[in-house]
């Protein structure tokens, strides 16, 4: 087998890939906290989150949530539909790094999908 160095440093690549995601989730869920939302896993939905305007156990989740951009269309479209069958809005949330030490989230709302 060629040594093409991808042995190397595809591990190197993936723990990098997943700190940084997980990173990415654990800002995503520390601003929808500071607004005040009640947050579960969206998994069900095929998401990564789900936001509740009160506890889980009180109401159903308004926002279905995507975290990161790398999502194709289809990806997108098929969970729009998810979530629209299920009354709920889909949040797609893009990480922008700013500086070292900061980072911006922008929060994009995608309320329905065409078919």
């Amino acid at each position: 087998m060629p040594d093409d160095g991808l042995a190397e440093s595809t591990p190197a690549k993936l723990t990098s890939l997943t700190f940084e995601l997980e990173r990415h989730y654990k800002l995503t869920e520390s601003y929808f906290t500071r607004l005040g939302y009640y947050i579960t896993s969206g998994n069900l939905f095929g998401g990564d989150f789900l936001l509740y305007r009160a506890t889980p156990d009180t109401c159903h989740a308004k926002y279905l949530v995507l975290v990161d951009n790398s999502y194709c269309w289809r990806d997108l479209i098929s969970a729009a539909r998810v979530a629209n069958q299920n009354n709920k809005e889909l949040l797609l949330v893009l990480h922008q790094s700013l500086l070292k030490d900061r980072e911006n989230l922008i929060v994009y709302s995608i309320n329905r999908a065409l078919d």
